[in-house]
């Protein structure tokens, strides 16, 4: 069911996106290298934007093999010159290769330069590359942005610098996994080679880089730096590198990150491996780490001399902002959170390098708790929203009510796996007025909604995203916010844009979460034009569908759900029958003037198959994170929605008459979208 529901969110996005007249889009099938060259090429011949949809060939084929260079070129694909974002589609086994024959002369796979941006989002392996030069299988000039989410990189190599990517000049980079590995979606990189610096990335010249949940395994360079170099000289009041929630592995000869110049922020990292792990003359700033070497190697650059984990030659790089655990005392973890010179006591890695904590490691609950002060923008949050398995977190692995993190990128499941019983409505009893709807789905996959407020203070918002349950937590990976909507019939389904606006997880230590509340999460996407806070919240039980012992308390439990119309894709219904009497009703659409727009109506009354339902919304309203003050929301009447049941409970009819000015009323037919698991209908 969960593979099922992203690809409608896929061809939904596809669709909403060849709505937008500026964009090109391109489709190509998987192992039609000339069909690829071809989208690139337009793409760069023209100003707006591109999309290339690749998607498996007709023979089912999902890789692009490549055994000769672009025109004589030293790259497999044309220049990357303009906009051009290359999106696979999202299920596992439709992952896309990209390869060069290992007989083919060396190349790389493309070179990003003229103000060029290349996003490579989701479900790519970029293989086997190799260069004499710079950036093995991809490289970036000045003034460009480089994204790659979800997507592999192995085996490839420069002569020079940047085994896998070299980004040079002004550029940007952000390689920011939103899935976990229990989908296998990707953000690896593995045994990339550089034969100077930089054995998976290189950065050099004024660029600036956010690397987050990656794996970065058994990279190697000839001097320095297997897995990352930093060499900016970016004047950055704010880091320069950020490194948050990665796995580390490898035996590396020389130093897994080398740091001449560029600071750094590094949090809830876990580094495991034999070697150095730091040589940097310039700030790096150190929280919530694992890190667990033996450090035996000889570093060529001091010749039989053996040398510390971290090593600044002086400088007082190293700065920690505490929660850090390490086997020695080099890293200047100074802070009383701090554990150096203490045994994490970790697993060797693992099938899929997650370096597991054992039972009784004192990194247990032993991180942060809270939000953590950024002076580089929004506030951090204590430890991200996953672990490496993609597990939520924090946990209360304990038990004593205080969701604490583990230190490093794994944490301890604190609580029984959750169930279907997980259904419902939560809230945060500080924080009333707004709240999160779940329905748990076949298949251990989940949709979540958020009924929160927008930062101006004046209008409302919401959120939907399918997720996955992962253990004891609800994880929604890519969370979106509609827009382009308007309400009754100015409402044109193909205006409708869904925008990317962070990630969510739902952590429960039990399934009552009562007197145990739960944890929400919401980590915002830092790409955003103007991100979204994140967020930490308790998530106590408002209301729920099934018993805990996962038994229907009511027959007309099954007409809950999630409801839409098809041709008006972009606003819905959701419903929530509580008992025989009684339901909950939240509407999520626009206002007449296009803003997002919500309505609730908690004490709906069942007579028969109908619903009626005085809803109720926000005349007075508040912000959204740290602006929220339940004491300013104020709810007012707007009107009665009337829903009717059909039999078999797929298809319901809508009334609704208005009292607010400017939306009147109407009728509506809406199908299901979504059953929520454990239900059947009475109908």
């Amino acid at each position: 069911m969960y593979k099922i529901f992203i690809s409608f969110i896929f061809m939904f996005f596809i669709q909403c996106t060849q709505a937008q007249d500026n964009t090109q889009i391109f489709v190509v099938n998987a192992g039609d290298n000339q069909g690829l060259i071809a989208a690139i090429e337009s793409a760069n011949n023209n100003t707006a934007a591109a999309k290339i949809f690749i998607q498996p060939g007709p023979a089912g084929e999902t890789s692009f093999t490549f055994t000769e260079a672009y025109m004589g070129t030293d790259n497999a694909l044309p220049v990357i010159s303009s906009v051009v974002q290359i999106v696979t589609t999202p299920a596992a086994q439709n992952r896309i290769t990209l390869k060069r024959d290992i007989n083919a002369p060396q190349f790389r796979l493309l070179e990003v330069s003229g103000h060029g941006r290349l996003g490579m989002n989701g479900f790519i392996n970029v293989e086997s590359f190799s260069v004499n030069g710079n950036g093995g299988a991809i490289l970036a000039g000045d003034e460009t942005t480089v994204q790659c989410r979800g997507t592999n990189f192995r085996n490839n190599f420069a002569s020079g610098e940047g085994g896998a990517i070299y980004m040079g000049g002004e550029s940007e980079l952000m390689c920011i996994n939103t899935f976990g590995y229990r989908n296998d979606f990707g953000g690896e990189f593995r045994e990339n080679r550089a034969g100077t610096v930089g054995g998976a990335i290189s950065i050099q010249g004024q660029s600036r880089a956010v690397i987050k949940h990656q794996v970065f395994a058994d990279n190697s360079a000839g001097v320095f730096g297997c897995d990352l170099n930093l060499n900016s000289s970016i004047n950055a009041t704010f880091s320069t590198l950020t490194v948050e929630n990665n796995t580390f592995s490898a035996d590396c000869n020389n130093v897994l990150f080398e740091n001449p110049r560029g600071r750094m922020s590094f949090r809830n990292n876990s580094v495991v491996g034999r070697g150095d792990i730091f040589d940097s003359t310039d700030t790096i700033n150190f929280f919530g780490n694992l890190f667990d070497a033996i450090s035996t190697s000889t570093n060529n650059k001091t010749s039989g001399i053996l040398k510390a984990l971290c090593n600044d030659f002086g400088t007082d790089a190293f700065h920690s902002l505490g929660y850090n655990i390490s086997t020695e005392n080099s890293c200047g973890l100074d802070q009383s959170t701090d554990l150096p010179d203490t045994d994490p006591m970790v697993n060797l890695p693992d099938e899929h390098d997650v370096i597991a904590l054992k039972a009784g490691s004192p990194a247990i609950d032993a991180g942060a708790s809270m939000m953590q002060d950024n002076p580089d923008g929004v506030d951090y949050l204590p430890c991200g929203y996953i672990d490496a398995r993609g597990l939520g977190r924090p946990q209360d692995a304990n038990g004593d009510g205080v969701f604490e993190c583990d230190m490093g990128y794994y944490e301890v499941q604190g609580g029984p796996d959750i169930t279907e019983a997980q259904s419902g409505l939560y809230f945060d009893t500080d924080r009333n007025g707004e709240g999160v709807h779940v329905e748990m789905l076949g298949d251990d996959s989940a949709l979540v909604a958020m009924f929160t407020y927008h930062p101006n203070q004046t209008d409302l918002m919401w959120f939907v995203g399918s997720g996955s349950r992962m253990g004891n937590s609800i994880v929604i990976d890519e969370v979106y916010r509609a827009s382009g909507g308007a309400f009754g019939a100015a409402f044109d389904a193909s205006n409708i844009q869904n925008e990317f606006v962070g990630s969510m997880s739902l952590v429960f230590p039990d399934c009552e979460a009562t007197d145990k509340p739960g944890r929400m999460v919401f980590e915002s996407n830092k790409e955003m034009e103007e991100p979204l806070e994140n967020l930490l919240v308790e998530a106590f039980t408002l209301s729920r569908l099934l018993t805990c012992a996962q038994t229907q308390p009511s027959e007309k439990i099954g007409r809950s759900g999630s409801f839409f119309d098809p041709q008006r894709s972009g606003e819905g219904i959701f419903i929530d029958v509580i008992d025989d009497n009684t339901a909950v009703v939240f509407f999520y659409t626009y206002t007449p003037s296009g803003e997002q727009f919500w309505l609730v109506g908690s004490g709906a009354s069942i007579n028969g198959n109908t619903i009626t339902a005085n809803m109720l919304y926000p005349t007075a309203t508040t912000g959204f994170g740290s602006q929220f003050n339940s004491n300013e929301i104020q709810f007012s009447s707007w009107g009665e929605v009337t829903i009717t049941h059909k039999p078999g409970c797929n298809e319901i009819d809508i009334s609704y008459h208005s009292t607010v000015s400017g939306y009147g009323s109407g009728e509506l037919n809406h199908v299901r979208l979504t059953q929520p698991a454990g239900i059947t209908c009475d109908l």
